[in-house]
């Protein structure tokens, strides 16, 4: 076994590390709670409120930010794993790991509007793995994993993004050969019959996020188009729910490398990224073409979608990294890079320009941090891209500072922790969005 593929301790530990500074507040504060924790939320959710039965008072507010801490961490060893079953190296798995453990767009729900609900997205990465693993191999046993771990996800999370993450998960795991579309099919039928046998309390539940006639089809273009303008980085004021639910939170420079991912890192990488991109047209109206289907004319606010999207942008991110790497930076990666960031900055970065232009309201912290880092981390990001000779090892420390910048800086401040004295407070409760 070569010393690249050998397990090893250290990339997990990285993980940790990673995962601790960004939770510090509730690390050193262990007794206390995560200040932006829904808790009207989570007594609405069956398995959450069966939980809160059980939690002492003193400890009604430390055990669910522990949950939602510890998903997180979950959340970036699965992925890692998944990463890893694709063959990426480990720098390239890292990076995915990271991008989809500390998801901007993610901590946005989480840790800003409260939605404690979306932890179980951390089960994504491992629903995949058991998924692809089902459909390759002739065993019945990864068919059960994958229905298991799919449960997993629908019990800790909205319906709604339960919803998502299947519809996604089946179509990121269709297989390039015609011979295995008869297991792939049987595979994710049996997966998600054990999953709906495993989590039928939560089904249940699906009449919380079922469309009330507040948003129709042409709800649905008219929350996306103005989502368009808005993918880039945080919102330009705070302004509930309108900063999480139509607002990317993506990153410049990740974008610039899921882009690039198609151009380098092989055919698979192109079906991925069709992928990322039907799951965006999605968000941004393209529901609107499919609101006939079962199940789909059930949800509102289909924007939604960009939340299950930071997977693929995490993981084809990842890929890029691996491909950059593996070529020890060659001109050819990094042209494809180059061009990676320019289709982003004409097709993302000039509509959010536009979108500023026409947006109201005080700029807050999170505006000015992101842009402000976005702007600082441009010269690092253009030395790794030239043609100087620079170590392969400076150019890999200098892309990896510039995207770990590039996702943490708008979410930067969101673990922060409250005394149990200030646990209801007035919640930040997303309402339905009006057309």
């Amino acid at each position: 076994m070569s010393a690249e593929a050998r397990p090893t301790l250290r990339p997990y530990l990285v993980l940790l590390l990673l995962w601790a500074l960004y939770f510090h507040p509730l690390i050193l504060h262990p007794a206390q709670t995560l200040r932006a924790l829904d808790f009207d939320q989570l007594t609405e959710h069956p398995p959450a409120k069966a939980l809160f039965h059980r939690i002492p008072e003193s400890a009604i507010g430390a055990v669910p930010s522990w949950v939602v801490a510890l998903h997180v961490l979950a959340a970036g060893a699965f992925a890692y794993c998944y990463a890893r079953s694709h063959d990426l190296n480990e720098v390239g798995s890292v990076v995915a790991a990271t991008g989809f453990m500390l998801s901007s767009k993610w901590m946005t729900h989480l840790l800003l509007a409260g939605h404690a609900v979306a932890a179980g997205l951390a089960w994504l990465p491992l629903v995949l793995l058991f998924a692809e693993r089902g459909i390759t191999r002739q065993s019945s046993w990864p068919v059960l994993y994958t229905g298991v771990t799919l449960a997993l996800l629908t019990l800790g999370t909205h319906p709604q993004w339960a919803f998502y993450a299947v519809v996604f998960a089946v179509a990121w795991t269709l297989p390039r050969e015609r011979a295995r579309v008869p297991r792939w099919l049987l595979c994710w039928a049996g997966a998600v019959g054990i999953a709906a046998a495993l989590s039928t309390v939560q089904l249940e539940a699906g009449q919380w996020s079922v469309r009330s006639g507040n948003l129709e089809a042409n709800g649905a273009l008219n929350i996306g188009l103005p989502t368009a303008l808005a993918l880039l980085g945080p919102s330009l004021s705070y302004s509930p729910p309108y900063s999480w639910e139509m607002q990317g939170v993506f990153g410049v420079y990740w974008l610039a490398a899921a882009v690039a991912a198609p151009l380098i890192a092989g055919k698979r990488a192109r079906w991925q990224f069709g992928v990322l991109c039907g799951l965006v047209v999605f968000a941004l109206g393209g529901a609107a073409l499919i609101d006939w289907l079962p199940v789909f004319n059930l949800f509102r606010v289909p924007t939604r979608m960009l939340l299950v999207a930071a997977f693929p942008l995490a993981f084809l991110a990842g890929a890029t990294t691996h491909a950059l790497t593996q070529s020890t930076w060659s001109l050819e990666t990094r042209s494809a890079l180059a061009r990676g960031f320019r289709r982003v900055v004409i097709f993302v970065g000039v509509p959010a320009i536009v979108g500023m232009w026409f947006a109201a309201g005080q700029v807050w912290w999170a505006f000015i941090a992101y842009w402000t880092t976005a702007v600082l981390v441009l010269p690092l990001f253009i030395r790794v891209l030239q043609n100087q000779t620079v170590r392969v090892r400076t150019r890999t420390g200098l892309w990896l500072a510039v995207l770990l910048a590039d996702l943490v800086a708008p979410i930067a401040v969101l673990p922060a922790v409250k005394p149990r004295a200030e646990l209801n407070p007035a919640p930040v409760l997303s309402e339905p969005l009006k057309p």
